[in-house]
């Protein structure tokens, strides 16, 4: 093969593999920023509930995706009205209740991501974190509807003047859902909070 030649082929190798790269890395921006537009919508099992002091309160939230969209890891907020209720827990693997309908209906619900790796609760602004995965094989992942765990509060002695208030989803932005596809989006719709009435 002649030198000129040479650098023709070269040159035609180098060019198609920057344009191969180009491609790939265009690509993969196209799968994320299309993953990032997924919606999944958020709510919770219930409107609204009557509380007096020493009830029990417990709420499932709930998650849904289209089939295709399966959900492996999640880290939420919710909020709370700390001046009514305390943060208790959230059903894990190590706090299953099963004689406890509300859990056993969460159960029952496609519950999948009940690990709990984290759990951060700030009572002073009536703020839990929580970080769940599945530990599934990606075919075994949930999708559609599935619980996301129940959320356990207490309600306290009310010493202000306000008899209502509500527990709710919070910092939207901030919190970070990934599957198998890419990462998706939270959309608070329906029932997307719960209004707790002091008796």
């Amino acid at each position: 093969m002649k030198p000129s030649t040479a650098k023709v082929y070269l040159s035609g190798i180098g060019i198609l593999s920057l344009a191969f790269f180009f491609w790939l890395f265009m690509y993969q921006m196209f799968v994320n920023v299309n993953a990032g537009n997924v919606h999944v919508q958020v709510m919770f099992d219930k409107t609204r509930m009557s509380i007096s002091k020493g009830d029990k309160i417990e709420i499932n939230p709930y998650f849904f995706t289209s089939k295709k969209n399966k959900v492996s890891a999640a880290t939420y907020t919710i909020k709370y009205p700390s001046h009514l209720v305390s943060y208790i827990s959230t059903l894990d693997q190590a706090n299953i209740y099963t004689d406890n309908p509300t859990e056993k209906k969460c159960i029952e619900a496609n519950y999948k991501l009940n690990q709990l790796i984290k759990v951060t609760d700030d009572p002073d602004l009536g703020l839990v974190t929580i970080t769940r995965v599945a530990l599934e094989r990606a075919e075994n992942l949930p999708a559609g509807m599935f619980c996301m765990g129940t959320l356990r509060f207490q309600a306290k002695a009310n010493t202000s003047d306000i008899t209502m208030d509500k527990v709710q989803f919070s910092n939207l932005e901030s919190w970070q859902i990934v599957g198998p596809g890419g990462t998706y989006k939270p959309m608070a719709v329906g029932n997307n909070e719960v209004l707790l009435i002091y008796r």
